[in-house]
């Protein structure tokens, strides 16, 4: 092994499929992250839940606190981008920052939770289908046929390559953000702008209510835009690409949401908000947008939901295909899922088996006759939505890791503000956990207990790491060898974990 004073040539990545490069630049990988937070979903879905059941008029400031935690990850995460550019993302970034066996782990708790949350989408997906042909059309087809179907067109697209994918998002998105700002509009329109209060963002007001299920609702909603790494292989000049789409995303998000929050404690008075939200969270929106622009919009909310949460799928399996893809070509998984097609330069192995494993997992669900709503899809978010919290934190630590000894550290960027956003998440995971019952809208104690399972893959995957390494060193020495690094030469210790 090399001394610590010496360096080593970052080694070749030998022996394994390229992915489409410069297939985007940073619009298209901010069109991704934003189809996958899906803002009419978020609008009509977490947002009345966090305003509901949290905090009510408070909310729009427990979301200011939830995107300042995530920018002081956001900070250390693009630092760490610059000089690793890899799909595999968490399993990358935790890799080379903390240690090879958690970043193993990590990988496996990042898949869990990405093919939890296209599952989650599926179901909620065709729940709405169906009531959505039902009432406006009169046709009655069981929600899995809509969920099997958009199943099977999102892996047909997603193979055809992340260019066109991309182009398909952006159409979508700004559809999505075109009728939440109608609605918006007209509110100030016909409440004015006195309805808007600093009160909404005092701790005092915050400290109200429920603020732990504040919390849970807040960071959920932003669950998806540190997927803008996964891309990094895949975009134009990534050491820029990825910084400046993961603040755009994050800045998009953050002023999207407590914009709109604010506008509807402005609509509805800051006394009366929480329990109208609460009264009917599933159709807050809808009577809104019916209120305040009429029958018309609410119907179009109802068609925009499935576009909106057809383009959230493409986004999020386009996710989860590249963590496979990542392992595939590590060996850690079936190398077969480390191919590229020949033509499109997609990972069309591991996008065929998240289909697959897709299409499966919502037909057993209709054998077992499960709502699609509730049993699978919010259980399945709440999963996604703790792994992923997790992993950001793992994230944001590993920041801390991996610029330690380096001569390039910045005690701001890469220790301080990484410190404070992996506290930050840390306690959110915390809160979630301990809500979590509020997510999945059950109170079954095994439903209740996946956190747990969800910590225990992690230990498995660290545990495997440590077998591949006094086993198979030759795989287990090959992670590094799969994780390009943005520099000719690198501090030798950087490999020694």
């Amino acid at each position: 092994m090399a001394t610590s004073n010496e360096t080593v040539a970052a080694p070749e990545l030998v022996g394994h499929s390229e992915l489409k490069q410069n297939a985007m630049g940073t619009s298209g990988v901010v069109f991704l992250v934003l189809a996958g937070i899906t803002p009419l979903g978020a609008f009509t879905g977490m947002l009345p839940l966090g305003m509901g059941f949290g905090n009510g008029a408070a909310f729009p400031g427990i979301l200011l606190m939830a995107a300042i935690t995530l920018l002081c990850f956001a900070v250390g995460y693009v630092a760490m981008s610059h000089h690793i550019t890899n799909a595999g993302a968490f399993y990358a970034y935790i890799s080379r920052g903390i240690g090879r066996p958690f970043g193993v782990g990590a990988s496996l708790v990042a898949i869990f939770s990405y093919l939890c949350v296209v599952i989650s989408i599926a179901g909620v997906f065709g729940f709405f289908a169906q009531n959505t042909f039902s009432a406006q059309l009169g046709i009655d087809i069981s929600w899995w046929v809509f969920s099997l179907f958009i199943l099977a067109a999102v892996g047909a697209l997603a193979v055809r390559g992340i260019d066109l994918s991309a182009k398909i998002l952006m159409v979508v998105c700004i559809f999505e953000f075109a009728i939440v700002m109608i609605v918006a509009i007209a509110i100030i329109a016909k409440t004015g702008l006195s309805g808007y209060t600093l009160s909404s963002f005092s701790p005092a007001m915050m400290a109200k209510g429920a603020p732990g299920v504040a919390i849970v609702f807040a960071f959920n909603l932003f669950i998806g835009f540190e997927a803008t790494a996964i891309y990094s292989e895949e975009s134009r000049d990534p050491k820029r690409t990825i910084g400046r789409a993961t603040y755009i995303s994050l800045a998009t998000i953050s002023i999207f949401y407590v914009f709109i929050t604010w506008t509807l404690v402005a609509g509805y008075g800051a006394s009366d908000v929480q329990e109208i939200a609460a009264a009917d969270p599933g159709n807050f929106a809808f009577t809104t947008a019916a209120v305040y622009v009429g029958q018309w919009a609410s119907d179009v909310m109802q068609w925009g939901i499935l576009v909106g949460l057809f383009a959230a799928l493409l986004g999020l399996h386009n996710s989860t295909s590249r963590y496979l893809f990542a392992l595939g070509r590590s060996h850690l998984l079936p190398g077969q899922l480390g191919r590229v097609h020949r033509r499109y330069g997609s990972p069309f192995v591991a996008s065929l088996t998240v289909t697959g494993i897709e299409i499966l997992v919502v037909s057993l669900s209709a054998l077992a006759g499960l709502d699609p709503f509730i049993q699978l899809g919010a259980v399945t978010g709440a999963v996604t939505a703790f792994g992923i919290v997790l992993l950001q934190a793992f994230a944001a630590v590993s920041v801390i890791g991996f610029f330690w000894r380096r001569p390039d550290r910045s005690w701001a960027r890469t220790v301080i503000l990484p410190g404070l956003g992996a506290t930050g998440l840390f306690i959110a995971s915390y809160f979630i956990m301990r809500n979590f019952s509020m997510l999945t809208g059950s109170q079954v104690a095994w439903i209740n207990s996946l956190p747990w399972i969800t910590i225990g893959i992690g230990v498995v995957g660290v545990l495997y790491a440590l077998w591949l390494r006094s086993a198979r060193s030759d795989t287990y020495e090959a992670i590094v060898r799969t994780i390009e690094v943005g520099e000719t030469t690198v501090p030798a210790e950087v490999y020694e974990q």
